[in-house]
């Protein structure tokens, strides 16, 4: 059987880093900030502070992101909208945001009303673990992304995919938060999960 729901996310996500590589490319390393000013994290892997700043993805969700990463956004309708903040200088890091609308597909499983059960929407081989109703977290192995475009970076291989999905209690969307940061430390990482989940609360 099919996976149509991954299918459809997978393409999104491989059309928007490829727009973010291919921008990044053409572009400078210099990001001009529009939106509130950076507060200072933990360090990353480097010798530099990773400052993370709030940033406002496609459909209006809030999540914070290194503040000179670069941001793309594909908005295709239902269940297809994303944005993707890549590292210019390492773009094996990256965090993206995905909404939609998949009532079919992860609401009322087993013929239970209300029940959620996002399995679907994922690749085969994906750890999912149930944090409370209509809250998952989720890991699974990264693909190879690469592009062949002209002047692309290298390519993209993210050793795993994380994140945490939210779902709506009356099981009209969800929202999901998907990264690879290789070499960022964990306690940033759960900083950045937390607000997430914070400032975008399911109804």
């Amino acid at each position: 059987m099919r996976n149509w729901a991954f299918e459809r996310w997978q393409k999104l996500t491989i059309a928007t880093l490829a727009i973010a590589l291919l921008a990044m490319a053409g572009c400078s390393s210099s990001t001009t900030t529009t939106d509130s000013t950076p507060t200072e994290a933990s360090a990353s892997s480097s010798a530099s502070t990773l400052v993370l700043t709030d940033r406002t993805a496609v459909r209006g969700e809030l999540v914070k992101v290194p503040a000179d990463w670069t941001m793309s956004s594909i908005d295709a309708g239902g269940s297809g909208s994303g944005s993707i903040w890549v590292n210019p200088q390492d773009p094996s890091q990256w965090i993206e945001v995905t909404d939609g609308v998949e009532a079919g597909g992860w609401c009322d499983i087993g013929g239970v009303k209300g029940a959620i059960d996002p399995t679907q929407l994922f690749p085969e081989g994906t750890v999912l673990k149930k944090l409370s109703k209509g809250k998952f977290s989720f890991e699974y192995p990264g693909k190879d992304f690469a592009f062949v475009e002209a002047k692309s970076p290298a390519p993209i291989a993210p050793a795993m995919v994380k994140g945490i999905w939210l779902g709506s209690s009356d099981c009209l969307e969800y929202l999901q938060l998907s990264y690879a940061l290789p070499g960022v430390e964990q306690a940033v990482i759960d900083g950045i999960m937390d607000d997430f989940e914070q400032q975008n609360q399911q109804g």
